[in-house]
């Protein structure tokens, strides 16, 4: 793991953008919907793909807005996302690790060992205030719903992961 400044050496913008609590609730949204959609939970890599396509604005404003869009026609017809997302999934690598120790610690998130399976934790977060979070912060959540039943109707992760040329 590629170690990350202390919080006092990180640049404002950066801590506020890269929150690991942030992230680890925009991965439990993820979870939450993949997890009802397909009655299993969310596989540990999946993480490190959601959370450069919902950062991403342009990104995130392109995903579909129906989960039952096939994932090779999207991908076809959106080549420049489907070209810059390893290289963001890459760089954002350590700050998705840190959300997920944040989110395990704090109850957002659980991860099922040995499967290592992302589930929603048993945290005080109540859905209801979520859906309240306005500008980007809500348009990330809102979206991160919709790509979670997207990516558990597309196939294994390893799948995805092959199309999206995102290394675990």
């Amino acid at each position: 793991m590629t170690a990350l400044p202390s919080w006092d050496e990180r640049v404002r913008e950066e801590a506020n953008l890269f929150n690991p609590y942030f992230l680890a609730v925009t991965t439990r949204q993820v979870a939450h919907a993949y997890e009802s959609t397909l009655a299993e939970r969310l596989p540990w890599p999946l993480p490190f793909l959601c959370v450069p396509l919902l950062l991403h604005e342009h990104s995130r404003q392109q995903l579909p807005y129906n989960s039952r869009t096939d994932l090779v026609v999207w991908l076809s017809d959106h080549p420049d996302i489907r070209f810059l997302t390893p290289g963001r999934a890459r760089l954002l690598r350590p700050h998705v690790q840190e959300a997920l120790l944040v989110g395990g610690r704090e109850g957002i998130v659980t991860i099922d060992r040995p499967a290592l399976t992302i589930g929603v934790g048993p945290t005080r977060l109540v859905q209801s205030r979520l859906d309240r979070i306005g500008g980007a912060a809500g348009a990330i959540l809102k979206e991160a719903s919709k790509l979670g039943r997207w990516l558990a109707r597309n196939g294994s992760w390893q799948y995805q992961l092959t199309l999206w040329g995102v290394r675990p």
